[in-house]
């Protein structure tokens, strides 16, 4: 988002708000017993970024959880965004108020 700590990763609010509706739709449907939510919150962040065309290297991520003390590798990244992907039935379209708001702005 554009708070974020490392300069690298600082992107539209839109971003966040698409990561957590990804997170929020994943797990109406999994558990978070078997899915860890650290991994998943970050595959979420990820995809959004995918999802919102402001692609950010993976790599900056897990450099970002590591300058917040709750590392996240590379290698669980990758299949947690698989499996975020499976569970949000590949459905990825997110309608946020944005544009209305600064429109009317």
């Amino acid at each position: 988002g554009p708070m974020a700590q490392l300069p690298r990763l600082r992107r539209e609010p839109k971003i966040p708000a698409t990561a957590a509706m990804l997170l929020r739709r994943f797990y109406l449907s999994n558990s978070v017993m078997i899915h860890d939510p650290k991994t998943i919150m970050v595959s979420a962040a990820f995809l959004a970024a995918k999802v919102e065309d402001a692609m950010t290297d993976v790599r900056y991520l897990e450099e970002g959880t590591n300058l917040m003390n709750s590392p996240v590798s590379l290698s669980e990244i990758i299949p947690a965004e698989i499996n975020l992907l499976s569970g949000v039935n590949f459905e990825l379209l997110c309608f946020h108020p944005y544009k209305a708001v600064l429109a009317i702005t």
